[in-house]
């Protein structure tokens, strides 16, 4: 005789039971197109996705590549050129669409992925126009070389001039912005400086620059993460007293100095390879330290082998010579 069956446990919806404003918060966390495509889930899900654009758009270049086709599996030419050009179209029809609605509303978050394709450039261009616009909390844009131009770095220059229509009131509620693999010109250390009131999380990563000053009394977390130079700039100096999280990891040989104590620093990451060791000054206050590539030259070099730190609870080393820094600290 069988076993009795046992009854299966009906599946429970605890998601669409939550209110709408908390779904809303949750489909900020998307990109704009995964938030649309929400929108097969159920009947209640059909016209939610529509007020994420009215706070958060995110616009991703990658969502809209298709995968490489398989060794095995050819393709003509051609019919790889009419994909590519599908998938170019259906990126540049997402991004004019979510970027012209609720265009009186201020946005939360504004995220751009976008790859350098000189077809794409306008484009990018005048999405980052329009959601600077909208005076946005937070502001993220990275910039990819296409696999076909690898061997042609292409430089994204960026600027808030040229995308806040000569206004800087458009800035007055920017607090996080990160940029990635652009080029940023000398008018941008003057943006940090005067325009950016309340600009708390700075990340500069992979990005090359034409300045030589970074100043700001509202900043709290500062990454600079392996950046090019470009031009006659000799040493990038810091004028931000109140950062409490501090990533100095550039990929050049560019000195670092401060412009004072920085007297609220938590947690530092530096490296010998930029001469950021020259910072250990004015991060004494430091709970963490993170030091990179570190040696006996370095220390006696810059003078701080007499250099205490009170508060210090962790610290990491990586290539570093232990030797000579088990009696630094």
């Amino acid at each position: 005789m069988d076993p009795p069956a046992v009854p299966r446990a009906r599946a429970v919806d605890r998601l669409s039971d939550l209110p709408d404003c908390i779904l809303e918060d949750i489909l900020t966390l998307l990109t704009s197109r995964q938030a649309a495509q929400t929108c097969v889930l159920s009947r209640r899900w059909i016209h939610l996705w529509r007020a994420v654009p009215s706070r958060c758009i995110d616009i991703d270049r990658g969502e809209f590549q298709s995968a490489a086709p398989s060794a095995g599996k050819k393709r003509r030419r051609n019919e790889a050129e009419e994909d590519r050009k599908a998938e170019r179209f259906r990126f540049l029809d997402c991004g004019d669409h979510v970027t012209t609605l609720y265009t009186s509303s201020r946005l939360d978050t504004f995220r751009l992925r976008v790859n350098t394709e000189w077809a794409l450039i306008g484009a990018a261009q005048r999405w980052i126009s329009r959601g600077i616009t909208r005076r946005p909390v937070s502001f993220s844009l990275h910039c990819d070389v296409p696999d076909s131009d690898r061997h042609c770095q292409y430089d994204y220059e960026f600027c808030f001039s040229e995308y806040s229509r000569g206004g800087t009131a458009f800035l007055s509620r920017l607090r996080t912005l990160h940029l990635s693999r652009v080029t940023l010109t000398e008018e941008f250390q003057y943006s940090i400086a005067d325009d950016l009131p309340v600009l708390e999380d700075l990340q500069l990563v992979e990005c090359s620059h034409e300045f030589d000053r970074i100043a700001s009394g509202s900043l709290k977390n500062l990454v600079i993460d392996d950046w090019r130079l470009r031009f006659n700039v000799h040493e990038l100096v810091l004028a931000v007293p109140h950062v409490a999280f501090l990533h100095v990891l550039p990929g050049s040989s560019l000195p670092v100095a401060s412009e004072g104590e920085m007297a609220s620093v938590v947690a530092a990451s530096l490296t010998h390879q930029a001469s950021a060791l020259g910072l250990l000054g004015s991060v004494r206050n430091a709970r963490s330290l993170d030091l990179s590539k570190v040696s006996a030259t370095a220390i006696f070099l810059h003078g701080v082998e007499d250099m205490v730190f009170p508060n210090l609870r962790t610290l990491r080393l990586y290539e570093c010579d232990v030797g000579v820094l088990r009696h630094f600290f």
